[in-house]
């Protein structure tokens, strides 16, 4: 008997201990409901911007980036985890080859650019990296935003295809006032 109280006595001192180590690291804040809601605007949302990050030549931390993003724009998060996603190992060639070819085609119509951009066999390696990058994030930049564009339409036609509609908060909801056909019970009406 004395062996588990001291047990739970540990226990409880050990979960204090971490809740305590977690208020100083995030404070006092609670997770903001917006990252689990079924909003249609907190679902387009997550989508859209997982979509994008997708886009981004961030290879490796497309996740992480969608995950502190939808924090801070307070979006879904498992959408925004799963937009991520657009980008995987059979479609991830083809969609830098693309964003290359297109911020390429497009710097080079900029005068400015296209006379930095210009390849010459006697460049050395790190100009033809600094062009190649820049080319790349042009492209990306510009196929991302398309392609947010297109998840946001395709998402909102989705969702009303499944009949999930727009309701109010509850903070909408308690603004609103009761309304009864009984004048009697008013409370606005004069007695």
């Amino acid at each position: 008997m004395v062996l588990r109280w001291n047990f739970h006595k540990r226990l409880n001192h050990h979960q204090r201990r971490s809740h305590r180590l977690l208020i100083r690291l995030f404070g006092r804040h609670r997770i903001p409901k917006e990252l689990w809601d079924f909003h249609p605007r907190s679902l387009r949302g997550g989508l859209c911007l997982g979509v994008f990050v997708g886009f981004t030549p961030t290879i490796p931390f497309h996740m992480i980036i969608a995950a502190i993003a939808a924090v801070f724009l307070r979006v879904n998060l498992p959408l925004a985890l799963l937009g991520c996603w657009v980008s995987n190992p059979l479609t991830l060639y083809h969609i830098y080859r693309y964003e290359y070819l297109l911020g390429h085609a497009i710097l080079e119509r900029i005068p400015a650019a296209s006379a930095w951009i210009s390849f010459h066999p006697d460049e050395g390696t790190l100009d033809k990296i600094l062009t190649g990058s820049l080319s790349l994030t042009v492209g990306c930049l510009l196929m991302g935003t398309a392609a947010a564009a297109l998840a946001w339409l395709f998402s909102g036609l989705i969702l009303r295809l499944l009949g999930v509609t727009h309701h109010p908060r509850p903070e909408q909801q308690a603004e609103q006032p009761l309304k009864t056909s009984d004048p009697a019970c008013d409370i606005r009406s004069p007695r």
